[in-house]
């Protein structure tokens, strides 16, 4: 099966009316590749007014949360599906913009965001945003946005053997894969403080690189994605409404963390958001094919992520 692609909803420079991005979402939430893994899992497919129907999918979307209780991805148990539905989900996956996703539209952005994680997430985006860069590419800057949070000791093991030695949080495997893929030779300046609840921060610099390790919104829980976006707008980038950022993540997480960014930063600030994500399948040395759960989930992130846009935007 041959499904149509959908594009995500844009955030050009001055962002977008309303009925503009309830639109985009609409198509989204009511394409056939949407129509066809609601009804594989046994739903009907969103429809009535936009409003209803992206509340349908919201709702149905649970039966693709694999993490409920809060688990981390990594602790999740893939769902052994039949051959069937891990084809439809792959190509699903493409047509909604969870792969396929990997070539910027302009020639040059004023801030390039490269979103962390563990040592292999690093190593990877770290590397596809260099080539991006290698291919043509102009950035104005370059940032590494990441966390605190400590690495495992699997994760410490496997920094060393990529000589990432001493590495104790994802900031450090974040600032040694960028260093490494952008061949930067730089004294580290560094900054560190703490956000109105308490929680640290830090920010790194080596020439031309920034690395923030950005604090939690939410104390005792450690920063994620939405968390990174805000203490890079208000630390590191404060970018103008004239400025175009783009976002480099992985594929399969490109609706959800494009949504995050439009909501955070191309609302906040006027400015204009683009997201890509490398094809893992690039990247086998480091990370791993994607599971039909790790997809599954990534587009119920993804379906909650553009309900927020909607809501936000007043549409």
């Amino acid at each position: 099966m041959t499904l149509q692609e959908i594009a995500l909803p844009e955030w050009p420079l001055g962002g977008v009316d309303p009925a503009r991005m309830r639109a985009a979402v609409d198509r989204w939430v009511r394409s056939e590749a949407m129509a066809e893994l609601v009804r594989a899992f046994h739903g009907t497919p969103p429809h009535g007014t936009p409003e209803e129907a992206l509340a349908q999918l919201v709702a149905f979307s649970d039966v693709w949360d694999y993490r409920k209780g809060g688990l981390e991805r990594s602790d999740v148990v893939a769902v052994d599906y039949p051959d069937h539905i891990d084809d439809l989900v792959h190509d699903a996956a493409r047509a909604l913009g969870l792969a396929g996703r990997n070539r910027p539209s302009a020639a040059r952005y004023d801030h390039l965001l490269v979103l962390g994680g563990g040592p292999r997430t690093a190593l990877a985006r770290s590397d596809f945003a260099a080539h991006l860069v290698r291919g043509g590419i102009e950035a104005g800057s370059v940032a590494g946005i990441s966390s605190l949070r400590p690495i495992g000791p699997t994760e410490v093991e496997f920094a060393a053997a990529e000589d990432m030695p001493d590495r104790e949080v994802e900031a450090d495997v974040m600032a040694a894969a960028l260093v490494r893929a952008f061949g930067v030779e730089a004294v580290r300046e560094r900054r560190t403080g703490q956000s109105p609840a308490g929680e640290p921060w830090r920010v790194d610099t080596y020439g031309p690189l920034t690395v923030l390790a950005a604090a939690s919104n939410t104390p005792g829980r450690r920063a994620n994605t939405q968390d990174g976006f805000i203490g890079w707008g208000a630390m590191v980038g404060g970018p103008a409404p004239t400025e175009r950022i783009l976002v480099v993540t992985t594929d399969l997480y490109v609706p959800f963390q494009h949504a995050a960014a439009v909501l955070l930063l191309g609302m906040r600030y006027g400015c204009a958001v683009e997201t890509v994500g490398l094809d893992i399948l690039d990247y086998g040395r480091w990370l791993k094919p994607s599971t039909q759960t790790a997809i599954l989930q990534e587009l119920r992130a993804g379906i909650l992520g553009l309900a927020s846009l909607v809501a936000q935007d007043g549409a």
